[in-house]
């Protein structure tokens, strides 16, 4: 079985946008959407791409995606790129960033007889899917428009090619490159000529682009870190203790997995959703205790229904009752 393939959570907002601007409501309490900064499962959001372009019989799904761009959906690899010199510099220095956009490469930058090109690759493991059709028409839309955005120049692409069929999409993607496309290739892959490559960026700041760079570094440090699902279950459990019980079904739902995927995943990261329930519960009733707040209501807030459950849990915890720890503690006051 591949890997689990993750996408930044920033696509499947925009995908909410499109789906707002076409009458389609796809939230729910049953499909909660990420932060903005977290990742979202690669089938999840193939099935919400699909859903979309069926319920709006939308023919240009991918430009329309292409053009819901802006600064609140933006990530740092983008913004590193925007930040950059030329056209080039700027898809090199965004590569360089890949992390932030999924857990896997599908990029490749390479030179070409007068020019370099932007091949898009899913792994091949991956199943073949209308959705990945679509997604490769918005990112060779997105590569062009924003080429014309940052250097203002009418940018025409030496060549279009689209590794899948799609004749309906075709009068649109001609209309927006400006000259004929190819379908059926062997992948999906823009060429833009090295005058468009090279030309200035008007307005690039060297101190910005070094200042947004780092910003790129320490956010994508922090999601390897993160990509743990161990620590995604314990973030999510943090945000959600002390509101409502907390089930694996529901919690494995926010995280676009089922129950079984989200046992399996934890077991082979040597844990389990009951052990990481324990850890966040015990870690929140000692944080609350210490800051003064009464026996019982720091019960409630570590997610137990009755007091006598938190006693019991504090004791396993501890050895002993929470006045007594209490007790313990130098600085608390008698």
């Amino acid at each position: 079985m591949p890997a689990r393939v993750e996408l930044s959570a920033r696509f499947l907002h925009r995908l909410h946008r499109v789906a707002l601007e076409a009458g389609i409501d796809l939230g729910g309490a049953d499909r909660p959407l990420p932060a903005p900064t977290e990742r979202t499962d690669f089938e999840r959001f193939c099935d919400l791409l699909e859903e979309v372009e069926r319920r709006s019989g939308l023919a240009d799904l991918g430009l329309r995606m292409a053009r819901t761009s802006g600064p609140d959906v933006m990530d740092p690899a983008s913004a590193v790129a925007a930040a950059s010199p030329t056209v080039r510099a700027g898809i090199e220095a965004g590569l360089r960033f890949e992390v932030l956009w999924a857990s896997v490469a599908f990029h490749r930058f390479e030179s070409v007889p007068g020019g370099a090109r932007v091949a898009f690759g899913w792994p091949a493991e991956l199943p073949a899917r209308r959705a990945v059709a679509i997604a490769d028409q918005w990112a060779a839309v997105e590569l062009v428009r924003n080429t014309r955005l940052l250097t203002g120049r009418a940018v025409i692409p030496m060549e279009v090619v689209f590794g899948h069929e799609d004749p309906a999409a075709r009068p649109g993607l001609e209309s927006f490159f400006g000259r004929p496309v190819r379908f059926g290739g062997a992948e999906t892959r823009v060429t833009l000529g090295d005058d468009d490559l090279d030309a200035p960026v008007p307005g690039h700041n060297p101190v910005v682009a070094e200042w947004v760079e780092a910003q790129a570094r320490a956010a994508a440090s922090e999601l390897v870190q993160r990509d743990r699902l161990t620590e995604r279950v314990r973030a999510a459990l943090r945000r959600h203790l002390g509101r409502a019980p907390i089930r694996a079904v529901g919690l494995a739902r926010q995280l676009a997995l089922s129950t079984r995927q989200l046992q399996r995943e934890l077991q082979a990261e040597g844990t389990s959703f009951a052990a990481l329930l324990d850890q966040v519960r015990r870690e929140r009733a000692l944080e609350e205790l210490a800051r003064g707040r009464p026996i019982g209501e720091v019960a409630e807030l570590a997610g137990f229904a009755a007091p006598r459950a938190f006693h019991r849990a504090f004791r396993r915890w501890t050895g002993t009752t929470p006045s007594r720890w209490l007790d313990s503690i130098p600085s608390h006051p008698q």
